[in-house]
């Protein structure tokens, strides 16, 4: 990286509330102010509105030393005079202290005030420039600390970015492409909002800065044994626009019903070793262990029909050949259509992985249409084994639950995470380097990976054989 004293950075945008622009032409807020208010809109438009686990009203943790990085030791000034103007409010717990815990590493955490919320979620929003380079260069410098120090804590991060060193970025691709998507009105076949075309600019601009000399301060970070950069939460059709060195598109790889599966590799897991309480702390002690999920939950007839739901058939297009009353065959199946499955899937994982047993959802229950309540319902009664396993975890999760940091459901989802973190992130991670991957570029997206077309055959045999090795099942991903 060049010289920082005599480098100029360019200019970072954020987006804002529409309402706040006024406030931010006429001076009466700074810079500084305009880095946090845009983190914590960029926290609203950042994820993705069609994912399951989307909550646009949820806090956002903030470190106080990268506050007091970015922001200077007088970032408590900075807080202060947003909460003042009912800009931005802090999560308080049950006994209305603010929620952190320096003994366990648990920060603040923060959000917009309801009403910009609300103005975020109907796409009233602007962006405005952060030009000071002084600020700039802070914000550098903390992206710089934090990077170093997430390698020193997880040294395999760093082996996959530098898998990205022999990919390419095709950003005038995607350029023109997102021309196209603003001239035309449409993203997928529905009108793109103002939210999504500064959420794609914002994606490009990051994908930029990951591929180019900025590479050092891209933001990065790793939970539950997954890596996170643009990436990973980019826009899907950006990816595209990664490239071999050569220029052509990397291919995917992906693992069907990734979470189905490794919620059944758990349950296993449980039958293997006889536990019922504590589940999730007791299965923590043996991720990534080798077993045939099938044949170890043979007495467990409902979990074993799950399984093999998940490994042989469409757990979605099963389900809604049930729901109708049918017992299913395979051209039952292939008259479910696309729309029908994506409904049914969503539903599944908002209600069931995402959702069980917690408030939010009993009370969405009742909401739900008819027609998708008896999916649930033949779900409920055919996968009953499933259900009592996922009552079990958020029943553990709920007397272990401390100042709100986890959900009764989100224990289920950090136990699949880490799971799906140890196979990809680590097990993959390792073959294919020892295979030939040391040259080719890849990265890895949750449950699956982009590859060189090179090695498409190649990585697809590696991880059938990794499958095979630790559920028994190898024919579980999709080209």
């Amino acid at each position: 990286m060049a010289d920082s004293k005599k480098q100029v950075l360019p200019e970072e945008r954020f987006p804002i509330p529409k309402s706040l622009s006024g406030l931010f032409q006429k001076k009466e807020l700074n810079d500084k102010h305009l880095w946090l208010v845009g983190t914590l809109t960029r926290h609203i438009t950042r994820q993705d509105e069609e994912a399951v686990e989307y909550d646009p009203h949820s806090f956002k943790p903030l470190y106080s030393l990268i506050l007091r990085g970015i922001l200077t030791s007088k970032y408590n000034n900075i807080i202060e005079s947003l909460k003042n103007l009912k800009l931005i409010e802090v999560e308080l717990n049950a006994a209305g202290l603010e929620t952190y815990d320096n003994g366990r590493g648990i920060s603040k955490k923060y959000r917009l005030t309801e009403a910009l919320r609300k103005e975020v979620l109907k796409d009233q929003l602007t962006t405005l420039p952060i030009q000071k380079q002084t600020l700039l260069k802070q914000i550098e410098r903390s992206l710089l600390v934090t990077k170093e120090r997430l390698f020193e804590e997880h040294s395999w991060a760093r082996e996959e970015l530098t898998a990205l060193d022999y990919l390419r970025w095709n950003e005038e691709g995607a350029r023109v492409w997102l021309r196209e998507v603003e001239r035309s009105g449409q993203l997928n076949g529905k009108r793109v909002t103002n939210k999504q075309l500064i959420n794609l600019e914002d994606n490009i601009h990051s994908i930029t800065k990951l591929f180019g000399n900025d590479k050092l301060i891209a933001r990065v970070s790793v939970k539950h044994g997954r890596l996170f950069h643009i990436l990973t939460y980019c826009k899907k059709e950006l990816r595209q626009f990664v490239t071999n060195c050569e220029g052509q598109p990397l291919k995917e790889i992906d693992m069907r019903s990734a979470q189905w599966l490794l919620l059944a590799y758990c349950m296993a897991l449980a039958t293997k070793h006889g536990y019922t309480k504590d589940l999730k702390q007791q299965l923590l002690k043996h991720v990534g262990e080798p077993l045939d999920v099938l044949n170890t939950l043979r007495k467990h007839s409902s979990a074993q029909a799950f399984a093999s739901a998940i490994i042989f058939q469409d757990l979605y297009k099963e389900l809604a050949v049930l729901a109708k009353g049918n017992s299913y065959n395979s051209q039952d199946l292939r008259e479910v259509t696309d729309d029908e499955r994506d409904r049914i899937k969503k539903l599944l994982l908002k209600c069931v992985l995402y959702g069980y047993q917690t408030a939010q959802m009993k009370k969405a229950f009742t909401n739900i249409p008819q027609s998708d309540k008896s999916f649930l319902e033949v779900f409920y009664e055919t996968y009953d084994d499933v259900i009592l396993f996922c009552k079990s975890i958020a029943e553990d999760c709920k007397s272990r639950k401390s100042n709100g940091q986890i959900s009764r459901s989100g224990c289920l989802s950090e136990l699949l995470s880490t799971m799906e973190g140890d196979f990809f992130h680590n097990k993959l991670r390792k073959a294919i380097k020892s295979h030939f991957l040391d040259t080719l570029g890849y990265f890895i997206v949750h449950d699956g990976i982009y590859v060189d077309p090179v090695a498409t055959d190649s990585t697809h045999d590696i991880m059938k054989r990794l499958a095979k090795e630790q559920f028994g099942a190898e024919d579980l991903f999709s080209l």
